[in-house]
């Protein structure tokens, strides 16, 4: 009868101990489970990319190109900058490629996927030979393009049409602008900074046409009836670092 009272006890401590060593094996899978979902959160982002060395055009000769967009779940995002490397002499640009096709992103989301989108790039391409930005339409920044004319219509409160003579009064004008110092900002941890422009077909567009090319943020009815424009070819220069 002890030996029965024995065996029982000793059964049921070793079937104590089994529960107790697999709820903290279940709790350690849902401690390294709990990790594992941060750590994916933590991401959030992905960055693809894509070559497109032979679908790009009209910038000489190539010798690679890569588009870059963000995926954020399993949506690829519409904005592709491309990065290119030129044969000739190894110098890097970048073409901001915003869309005339779809409306392009918020500028502050689209400035933020940028962000992300250059530190993936410069894994891949050396930024010291980076030296260009192909901007494109300032109309097609949306929000940007807002800022940019509200600071021009402070300097020139009635300028009602741009001529050829007015561009390096402008170019001057754009240098100081929100433009250039999100730029700078932007290209800061790559030691970067705008050195000139290339402006050209400089002009106001219409509100109407910026509405259909670019989301905005800002309040519809206080937009300006007519928009600063132009095409922007950036000179970037190097920054000294400081240790």
């Amino acid at each position: 009868m002890k030996k029965l009272i024995l065996l029982t006890l000793i059964f049921k401590l070793l079937f104590s101990c089994s529960n107790e060593k697999k709820e903290y094996e279940k709790k350690e899978v849902q401690i390294e489970n709990k990790k594992k979902e941060i750590k994916i959160e933590d991401r959030g982002v992905i960055i693809g990319k894509k070559d497109v060395t032979n679908e790009v055009f009209g910038l000489g000769e190539l010798k690679k190109a890569t588009s870059y967009f963000t995926i954020i779940k399993n949506d690829s995002s519409s904005f592709s900058p491309i990065v290119v490397k030129y044969k000739k002499n190894g110098d890097l640009a970048i073409k901001q490629n915003l869309s005339y096709v779809k409306r392009n992103k918020p500028y502050s989301q689209r400035l933020n996927e940028f962000k992300m989108i250059l530190a993936e790039a410069a894994k891949e391409y050396n930024f010291d030979s980076l030296k260009k930005i192909l901007m494109g339409r300032l109309m097609l920044s949306g929000d940007l393009a807002i800022t940019v004319t509200e600071e021009y219509k402070k300097t020139k409160k009635n300028k009602e049409k741009i001529t050829i003579a007015d561009y390096q009064d402008v170019l001057d004008f754009v240098l100081k602008s929100r433009l250039t110092k999100d730029l700078n900002e932007l290209l800061k941890p790559y030691s970067k900074s705008v050195s000139k422009m290339h402006l050209d077909k400089v002009l106001f567009t219409s509100k109407s046409q910026l509405l259909i090319h670019s989301e905005i943020s800002k309040d519809s009815t206080k937009i300006p009836n007519k928009i600063l424009d132009f095409l922007a070819v950036i000179e970037l220069i190097d920054v000294k670092k400081s240790y």
